[in-house]
C-alpha cells in the first residue's frame, strides 16, 4: 500500500539537504530549493497520483553532453 507523501515532507527533505552540485546537473540543488515553494506542489501532486494508481515512468537517464 502506497501512502502519499506531504508537501511539507518533501520541502523539509530538500531544504535539508547539502547543496552540492556539478557541471553535468541538468536542474541543480541551490535551483531546486530557490523555487521548491514553486514546484513542490505541483509535483507532490504528480507523484502521489502516479504511485497511487500504480503507474512507474520510464525514460533514458541523462547521459550528458
Amino acid at each position: 500500500m502506497f501512502t502519499e507523501v506531504s508537501v511539507k515532507s518533501i520541502k523539509s527533505t530538500i531544504v535539508a539537504s547539502k547543496s552540492k552540485t556539478c557541471p553535468l546537473d541538468p536542474f541543480p540543488t541551490s535551483l531546486l530549493k530557490d523555487s521548491i515553494d514553486f514546484l513542490a506542489p505541483a509535483t507532490i501532486y504528480l507523484v502521489n497520483a502516479l504511485f497511487s494508481c500504480g503507474v512507474f515512468l520510464s525514460w533514458p537517464c541523462y547521459s550528458g553532453p
